[in-house]
């Protein structure tokens, strides 16, 4: 895929669960993402049980599957046709998902794309300067809890992937000019002025979506993407009249 991850075809006759699940794992963290397009659909129950096969699953209040799609009344900006600012799952839970899966159960029209940053490259390729600024700073983050996560958390903008030990990203941005303003997330730069704060998001945002760190994904009914949630940040784009998106996503810790 370009510019990063793999994509893998079945003619619509392959099963998932024929994978060996250790190639996925590997592949997904060598690769960032993989697409398994033109497989069966999975029953919710099968689509834990494929999940379960990469690893121990994140359990929350609402069970192991969430659903991503339009919500008549929202109490959180993730429900909404309103774009979803880049940010890693699992900020505000007990551990951070190693993978993401997600299956898209129904899609059209146009708009709702998922979109990555591939922190670990984009670090590569930052200056020294760049690079040693960044390790400087320290972010405190708090929403209130309306969905599934919130709370109040620190953490240090760059650390460590925890299987391949690259530096890495951590950010969760603000919302912005295409977001519902629901449930907003604020965040601190430890030791920033107001001022000094707000000047480093406006140089710093557009940074995550430079090429070729990143990556748009455009769903097709029975899309099943496996994701490495430590490398990567995603979002959303603004749904624009796409409002039968459905996706389910189910986490491997």
């Amino acid at each position: 895929m370009n510019p990063y991850g793999l994509e893998l075809h079945a003619g619509g006759r392959g099963d998932p669960a024929s994978l060996p699940p250790d190639w996925i794992a590997a592949t997904v963290i060598e690769r960032r993402l993989l697409l398994l397009r033109g497989f069966r659909n999975l029953t919710q129950h099968e689509l834990i049980e494929f999940a379960q096969r990469l690893g121990k699953l994140l359990e929350w209040n609402f069970g192991y599957v969430l659903d991503v799609r339009i919500h008549a009344a929202p109490k959180n900006y993730l429900f909404t046709e309103g774009n979803v600012p880049y940010h890693w799952d699992g900020a505000f839970a007990e551990v951070v998902p190693r993978f993401q899966v997600f299956q898209c159960l129904q899609t059209g029209g146009a708009g709702g794309e998922t979109t990555f940053c591939d922190t670990i490259e984009l670090l590569k390729n930052a200056s020294p300067e760049d690079v040693s600024r960044w390790r400087q700073i320290t972010i405190s983050y708090h929403t209130e809890k309306q969905a599934h996560y919130g709370g109040r958390i620190k953490r240090p903008l760059v650390s460590l992937h925890p299987i391949t030990g690259e530096p890495m990203i951590r950010f969760a941005e603000p919302l912005n000019e295409q977001s519902i303003k629901l449930n907003p997330l604020s965040l601190e730069i430890e030791g920033y002025s107001a001022e000094a704060q707000q000047q480093f998001l406006d140089a710093f945002i557009p940074r995550l979506y430079e090429a070729p760190f990143y990556y748009e994904h455009g769903w097709q009914t029975g899309d099943l993407l496996i994701t490495d949630n430590h490398a990567l940040l995603h979002g959303r784009n603004q749904i624009n009249g796409n409002i039968t998106r459905h996706l389910q996503r189910v986490h491997v810790i």
